[in-house]
């Protein structure tokens, strides 16, 4: 109980912060390019294997991309609220029944008998109206259970997803792509929530959106204007917490479970061809966090990200996820293809069951005619990519990155095999050993299922830190994890505080990523 409350209570905290607008002139530099899709492959492969997708984006939860989204018409959508009316302001939606739920326990505030307005009234009301900005005091009044309302889409409703983990109101990455992007805001505090939704929503209006997707534990939608594109199906009045009321973390953690692997049910279509992320640009995306390997916005020129945004607003005018190339699809093929197969090879496991694996992965794109013929590492590189006929810009950077990326996979495997064949490795012509090879690829590679934690017992879930739940440990090596151990840790431990705490250090890569 006290973890659903948390859950509520940590999205309170809103300021100002100034904003800088830049100039035509400095505007109008720093395109994309070829050369930025391909020195970031790697990060782009992952960003189109991750999207909308729970596992990936938590693993990897700072997002620089973008992509323009449609939700389809008779979506059904939820929302938890004081009241059950619809909200006459800008709200949040979730795509999953359980994610509103929490919503509705604690929200609602029975204002003190003093107070000229004594109606039951919703957290984010009084945010909004600037009643509540001590985030060390609770605020007035009794917190009571509230009512889940359920909405369906009239017509299509047009959004920007923000990819990784853009809900999670953390100081160290999550955040960047809103505040120092979308909004040019470099000062704002991560859980200034209110402030980044005006702006957000101010962004939408002009580029004619309804909102913006993002995820936390689970995706939402913040739904700039409840009054357009849905219709209100019902409001269910929810039982008090203390009666009973509210899921339980594990119950919860299973339905964002069940979307690791993308939210089903053909609910978002997301227009790849239109993509626009800061791994297309040279921009700097270091990270002064020595203990993360995440991207940040930190070091970007205010220049550099205006361009960045100048392009998106150019783009989702004229976005179609419904003629958009498959990207998604084809990571998916080869990112199968090879995963477990590399994993393996990666434990060292006698070099004639590597040469067995390898010869099943690449045998297939040998001439025997000319068996020593530089070709077959091309060949192998564009198997999955014969089918895709880049159209636009964006198809032909995230054609260049994937491309980069399997030229990676089938060098490094034609590379072992030379080495098992000729026996370089005894005779020390090559002292990398096959194994180190393949450990190094994955490296680079980073694939967030390579931390999955498998099948757990039907009373345990496989947990990676979620915001707002999860320690250090959670990310860095996800395990199954129990009802008991799961409500395990506090405000102290949380690992989406790390900024203000004793960091854990993740195991070391084999390899250099380049």
């Amino acid at each position: 109980m006290a973890l659903i409350q948390l859950f509520i209570w940590i999205q309170l905290v809103f300021a100002q912060a100034p904003q800088r607008v830049l100039s035509p002139v400095e505007e109008s530099t720093h395109g994309a390019s070829i050369e930025s899709a391909s020195a970031n492959a790697a990060s782009i492969f992952n960003a189109i294997h991750s999207s909308m997708r729970q596992w990936g984006s938590s693993i990897q939860h700072n997002g620089m991309s973008f992509f323009p989204a449609v939700v389809p018409k008779g979506t059904v959508l939820y929302h938890g609220d004081c009241n059950p009316i619809p909200p006459t302001h800008v709200d949040w939606l979730a795509f999953e029944i359980r994610h509103a739920e929490l919503f509705t326990n604690g929200v609602c505030l029975s204002i003190p008998p003093s107070s000229e307005d004594s109606r039951h009234r919703s957290i984010w009301e009084l945010q909004l109206e600037g009643g509540w900005d001590d985030p060390k005091r609770p605020p007035p009044g009794v917190r009571r259970a509230g009512n889940l309302q359920i909405y369906q889409a009239n017509r299509p409703l047009k959004f920007l997803y923000v990819d990784g983990m853009g809900a999670a109101k953390s100081d160290f990455g999550p955040m960047d792509a809103q505040d120092r992007l979308l909004s040019l805001n470099f000062t704002r505090p991560a859980w200034a929530e209110w402030e980044r939704v005006k702006d957000l929503c101010q962004l939408a209006a002009g580029w004619k959106l309804d909102g913006f997707i993002r995820m936390e534990a689970g995706f939402e939608i913040i739904k700039c204007d409840f009054s357009d594109g849905m219709d209100l199906l019902s409001a269910r009045k929810r039982p008090p917490l203390e009666s009973g009321g509210g899921l339980s973390l594990l119950e919860y953690m299973r339905d964002v479970s069940s979307r690791y692997n993308g939210i089903d049910g053909s609910r978002v279509f997301l227009d790849y061809s239109s993509m626009v992320s800061a791994y297309f640009y040279p921009t700097n995306l270091s990270n002064s966090d020595l203990d993360s390997d995440l991207p940040r916005l930190l070091f970007s020129t205010p220049a550099q990200l205006s361009r960045i945004r100048s392009d998106l607003g150019a783009l989702i005018l004229k976005a179609d996820p419904y003629t958009s190339i498959d990207w998604q699809g084809v990571v998916d093929m080869i990112s199968k293809e090879y995963s477990l197969r590399l994993q393996h090879m990666a434990t060292d496991p006698p070099h004639v069951e590597i040469l067995t694996t390898v010869n099943e992965l690449v045998n297939l794109y040998v001439d025997y005619d000319d068996l020593d013929s530089p070709d077959h590492i091309e060949v192998c590189s564009q198997h999955y990519l014969h089918a895709v006929q880049p159209s636009t810009a964006q198809d032909h950077l995230i054609h260049a990155a994937l491309s980069t990326v399997t030229h990676k996979i089938c060098s490094t495997l034609f590379s072992v095999r030379k080495i098992l064949f000729d026996g370089g490795e005894k005779s020390g012509v090559h002292p990398t050993s096959p194994a180190e090879l393949i450990r190094s690829l994955m490296a680079w590679l980073d694939w967030p299922e390579w931390k999955f934690c498998g099948q757990c017992p039907v009373d345990e879930v496989c947990f990676v830190a979620v915001f707002p739940f999860g320690t250090a440990e959670d990310h860095f090596h996800p395990r199954c994890k129990n009802k008991t151990e799961l409500e395990e840790f506090g405000r102290e431990t949380n690992y989406w505080r790390r900024g203000r705490l004793p960091r854990l250090k993740p195991k070391p890569l084999a390899g250099e990523v380049v």
